[in-house]
Order: C-alpha cells, then structure tokens, then sequence
C-alpha cells in the first residue's frame, strides 16, 4: 500500500475491445486517474484510435467517481479540445504528436520569434538543439560525472544517450534525415548538436 497517487496507462484491450469489464476491474483499485489509448495492444498504432470506446470507459470510470485521460490520434491543441468535450474524457494526453514537434501544446506559438525563421526545418533544428541543451542542464547537474571523469552511463551519473532519440524525432521528414539521425545517435552533448545543425546551415 502507498500514500502516493497511483494512475494507469492502458489501452482498450489485448486483441479486442475490453473497455467496460476492463474499467471494471481497473476502478476496483481506486486509481488516481487512468489514462486509456484508443487501440487495442495488437493494433499497436495502426488503424485508428476508437474513441467510442474510450467514451464508454468515461461512463464507466465516472460512474466511480474516477478521472479518465483520453490518447489516440490527437494531433493538435483544438482537437484535444474537441476529443475532450465529445467523448467525455477529463483530460487528454498528445503523445507521438508531439515527438520533435513542441509547437503542438502552444496555439498561440506561431506569435514566438522562433516561428520567424524562414522554413519549418530551421525552426525544428533550433527546437532540436534548444531540448539538447535543457536536458543537459537538468540531468548535468543531477548526476555530475563521476570522480574519474568517465561518464559510464549509470543511473547515478549523466548520459546524453537518453536524449538521442527524442533529438531524432525532430529530424522527420527532412531530406537527409536519415544522415543527420545517424550523426545525432553518435553525439554526446548538447554543444555537438549544435555544431551538426551549423554545419547543415
């Protein structure tokens, strides 16, 4: 037993749709809030989210007075909206949307000066070393290199590896992205991604 808030993150069912005995069983354990895809496991993502189904499990989870979270082909701040208000859900979550692409929380970001450069590949490459150069102070400073100064990727001192694929994800769709991928899989801090996109530019 915890005192700590405990939420789950499920999908509709295994191969089939299980929602309302799912949400049963699931609302037996009191959770804090359960966030549900759309799909079932074997779907993966393909298909689509079947957001009827995640409308059912609101009923059910609010007929226990529980919180529910809504995923699956959410795109975009309006349709998070839109999802939210007709499928009954408290909340929504935006998940591969968002990979490389942090304009998709902020509907108003076209107004920010990182939206005035010229084309959309400038503007995910200064995101791309922007999000390196966060995740390097923040983990930095919570997990300096160890005495020796060898970085051995332990959960007790800085690795950049974590970062690498996420900085991947901003390159989708690029012409040479898979070059520029490759390259980003081998960086180690946020200064050599900075000199990859340079040397692009």
């Amino acid at each position: 037993h915890t005192k700590l808030p405990v939420s789950v993150k499920t999908r509709i069912g295994i191969d089939h749709d299980t929602v309302q005995e799912w949400m049963e069983v699931l609302m037996e354990a009191k959770p804090a809030v359960i966030s549900l895809h759309g799909r079932t496991l074997k779907q993966m993502y393909s298909g689509s989210a079947d957001w009827g189904a995640i409308a059912l499990a609101a009923e059910v989870v609010h007929k226990y007075g529980g919180h529910i979270l809504g995923n699956g082909d959410v795109g975009s701040v309006d349709s998070a909206w839109r999802m939210a208000h007709s499928y009954g859900v408290d909340g929504v979550l935006i998940g591969r949307a968002a990979e490389g692409n942090p304009a998709v929380f902020n509907s108003q970001i076209i107004n920010s000066q990182i939206l005035k450069l010229e084309s959309e590949k400038e503007q995910r490459l200064a995101w791309m070393v922007e999000h390196a150069r966060v995740y390097e102070k923040i983990f930095k400073d919570a997990y300096p290199p160890s005495p020796d100064g060898l970085r051995r990727g332990t959960r007790q001192e800085y690795s950049f590896l974590p970062v690498r694929k996420h900085l991947a994800w901003y390159c989708k769709g690029f012409p040479g992205a898979v070059d520029l991928r490759a390259r980003l899989m081998m960086t180690n801090s946020a200064d050599e991604v900075e000199k990859i996109v340079e040397e692009m530019n």
